[in-house]
């Protein structure tokens, strides 16, 4: 097996800061779709836990 660690450096170098999400609606419908709608918490909230 093939060692990546180089490609997945060059994928995460510019990664940027994980976003925190509140679920807000989530909805299933016939045809097979789900419809999640998120809101992002505010950045001074959740690092201040």
């Amino acid at each position: 097996m093939p060692d990546n660690t180089e490609h997945q450096r060059k994928v995460t170098a510019g990664a940027v800061v994980p976003v925190e999400l509140d679920l807000l609606e989530q909805r299933s419908f016939e045809e097979g779709v789900t419809m999640h709608r998120h809101a992002v918490r505010d950045a001074r909230e959740a690092n201040s836990c």
